[in-house]
C-alpha cells in the first residue's frame, strides 16, 4: 500500500471520528472545564457530568493544563475556540501567577472565558457543605493555608475519610448540595461587601450552570 492510500485512509478515520463525535453532541452549548488539579477537581466534576447525564460530547473536563493558575488561563485560551463557553478552575493559595492569570483574562475581554476561583483552595467548596465559615485559613503552623483547610474538612463529625484525589466527592456529599450553594452564595456576598477576599469559592457558579444546562 502506497504513502497515498494510507494519508487517505487515515484522513478517512479522522473525518469519520469527527462526525460521530458531531452526531452525539445534544443541542445545548459545549463546554471546556479546566482544571489546574489533576485528579481531584477533574473527578469531581467528571461525576458531577456524570451525574447530571450531560454528554462526554459537550462537556470535557481536564486536568492537563498544569498547576499553575496562569498554566490552566493559557490552556482555555489555546483551547477556546472550540467550545461555546470555557470555565478555568484553579485556587488562590500562595500560587504567585494567581492575579496574573486574572488579569490576563480580563485582558482578553472573551466574556465566554471565565475563572472559578477558590480561595485558599478547592476543599473550601468540599467544606462548605457542611458548615459557613469566612475564617482566615492562613494561621501560623506547619501546614500550607490549603492543608489547614483539609484538616478542618477532615474533623470527626465532617467529612473524615477526605483524601486529595479521590473521586468520589461529588456523590459522597450530594446531598449535602443545596446547602453548599447556599453557603457559597452567601459567603461570596459578604466578600463583596467587606472587599475582604481571602475566603470564598466560585465553584457553586459553575456547578449552577451545569446544572440548569439543559434548561
Amino acid at each position: 500500500m502506497g504513502t497515498d492510500d494510507l494519508h487517505h485512509k487515515r484522513k478517512e478515520r479522522r473525518l469519520s471520528s469527527l462526525a460521530r463525535e458531531r452526531a452525539n453532541r445534544a443541542p445545548y452549548e459545549r463546554v471546556l472545564i479546566v482544571c489546574e488539579g489533576e485528579k481531584t477537581e477533574p473527578a469531581y466534576f467528571e461525576a458531577m457530568r456524570k451525574d447530571l447525564r450531560l454528554s462526554s460530547a459537550n462537556i470535557r473536563v481536564t486536568g492537563d493544563s498544569g498547576s499553575a493558575p496562569i498554566s490552566v488561563v493559557n490552556y482555555g485560551l489555546e483551547h477556546h475556540k472550540n467550545y461555546d463557553r470555557v470555565f478555568c478552575v484553579f485556587d488562590k493559595d500562595r500560587h504567585g501567577s494567581y492575579q496574573p492569570a486574572l488579569d490576563r483574562l480580563k485582558g482578553k475581554k472573551l466574556p465566554k472565558i471565565r475563572a472559578i476561583v477558590s480561595a485558599p483552595c478547592f476543599e473550601f467548596w468540599l467544606l462548605l457543605h457542611f458548615e459557613k465559615t469566612t475564617r482566615n485559613f492562613d494561621t501560623k503552623g506547619s501546614g500550607s493555608i490549603c492543608e489547614n483547610v483539609i484538616a478542618a474538612l477532615r474533623k470527626p463529625r465532617l467529612y473524615p475519610g477526605y483524601a486529595k484525589g479521590r473521586g468520589d466527592a461529588c456523590s459522597h456529599l450530594k446531598d449535602r448540595l443545596p446547602q453548599a450553594m447556599k453557603n457559597a452564595r452567601e459567603v461570596l456576598a459578604h466578600c463583596e461587601r467587606s472587599q475582604s477576599w481571602e475566603t470564598f469559592t466560585e465553584v457553586h457558579l459553575l456547578v449552577d450552570y451545569l446544572q440548569n444546562l439543559k434548561k
